[in-house]
């Protein structure tokens, strides 16, 4: 009854209800390749409210975007909007008085500022600035900051703030305005990570096979992090995967049940590498031929087969993209090929899709390709959806009529060329 009461009253008072971000805590990881931030907001009004208004400056690239609700750790359903100034994401949730929210998200564009001359490069130090308090519609009576860092970075701000060993807390910062950007200078040597400008993800199910073929292909690697006018082949050995400025190794997770490796760039295979079983995962340190200088781009591939009743049952494929460490990808493609004469039925998760007919191997059925399309998508994290679809009756004795066809034609032409060329 409760919960009804509160709805019908948010109907008749949800227009003039006031929200206000009573607190707001901030901690922002620049521990990472990217800056990692989450916020937990405390708004409340007298009156009840159904929807709540978080916004980021239109110029701020974020990926991995989470709202949850801090008390029942539940993902809160949210509409995004583009306005002349800002991205507007609203939140809708049932009738409160008072809702904890958590925002976590990370920012892909403000890393490292670009160098606009060649004297530039020679420095590893760059300036980071953060949008630290919540840029709200809403009144924020008191935000709080931490930021974990790496030693000996410098925090440029107006507000008060104490550096202790590899934290900083900055604030509390009080009445912030609605609409108003409470920003933070940090100055810091950034770590070395790795910029994707496009990633395709390739899934080929079999028909009548056992296992499926999975490929990821990446175009536009580039080495972001610090520029150094010094290396050392010698060192760099040493420290192959800890080197300060150059990326040796690309440390990548797969299924554990993933297997028959094989890693190759436009020069041909690469054999330095090494597969790590563990209990979840398949772990790949794949070494670039050669090592991967600051500003320096690559185009490498990496497939793997996996038995088709892992990743695909009841009509439904499971589709996940691989881990990469430290890597970000601008633009992602997952192109799923469904098995001879399936139809495709739905894709749950985000992402644009694209459905297309294509003429199949030793087969009179079709082909359906399933393309999804993200942007900004972080590859540290696990990221998958799932593709639906009905399965074909008679798409497999086809294929095996056709391939029993062209192997009878086959052997049909050998004795013959054996019987008249005796």
């Amino acid at each position: 009854m409760a919960k009804v009461f509160l709805l019908v009253l948010a109907v008749v008072c949800g227009a003039v209800a006031e929200v206000v971000n009573e607190n707001a805590l901030v901690q922002l990881d620049l521990t990472q390749a990217y800056p990692i931030l989450s916020t937990k907001i405390m708004a409340t009004s007298d009156e009840a409210f159904t929807s709540y208004t978080f916004l980021l400056p239109k110029e701020l690239k974020v990926a991995s975007i989470k709202f949850t609700d801090a008390d029942s750790e539940q993902e809160i359903a949210y509409e995004k909007k583009t306005t002349l100034k800002a991205t507007e994401y609203v939140l809708s949730f049932e009738a409160v008085t008072k809702k904890q929210i958590v925002v976590d998200y990370i920012e892909t564009n403000s890393v490292v500022p670009r160098p606009k001359t060649l004297s530039e490069f020679k420095t590893i130090e760059g300036d980071y600035t953060s949008l630290i308090c919540p840029m709200s519609m809403y009144l924020t009576k008191s935000c709080q900051v931490v930021v974990e860092h790496s030693t000996g970075i410098k925090v440029l701000s107006a507000q008060a703030h104490n550096t202790v060993g590899n934290n900083t807390a900055i604030g509390p910062i009080d009445d912030i305005e609605p609409m108003r950007e409470e920003r933070v200078q940090i100055h810091f040597a950034p770590k070395v990570h790795l910029k994707i400008e496009s990633m395709t993800h390739i899934i080929d199910l079999p028909t009548v096979a056992s296992n499926a073929r999975v490929e990821d292909w990446f175009e536009g690697a580039t080495n972001e992090g610090p520029f150094v006018e010094k290396f050392s082949r010698a060192d760099f050995q040493k420290n192959i995967g800890n080197y300060p400025n150059a990326i040796g190794v690309f440390e990548m997770a797969f299924d554990a049940r993933a297997e028959h490796f094989i890693y190759k760039d436009r020069s041909g295979n690469i054999s330095t590498s090494e597969v790590m079983l563990h209990d979840e995962n398949v772990t790949l340190m794949a070494l670039p031929r050669y090592p991967l200088m600051s500003g320096w781009k690559t185009e490498f591939m990496i497939g793997h087969d996996i038995a088709a009743n892992v990743i695909q049952k009841d009509g439904k494929v499971i589709v996940k993209l691989p881990q990469l460490k430290e890597a970000i990808a601008e633009k992602v493609i997952a192109k799923v090929y469904l098995p001879d004469g399936a139809k495709y039925t739905k894709c749950t998760g985000l992402g644009k899709v694209e459905v297309t007919e294509r003429d199949a191997f030793m087969s009179f059925a079709k082909r359906a390709e399933v393309d999804v399309q993200f942007e900004n998508v972080n590859l540290m994290e696990e990221n998958l959806f799932v593709v639906e679809f009905e399965e074909s009756v008679t798409a497999a004795t086809g294929t095996l009529v056709v391939f029993s066809a062209y192997i009878s034609v086959v052997l049909i032409a050998f004795f013959l060329f054996i019987e008249y060329s005796a």
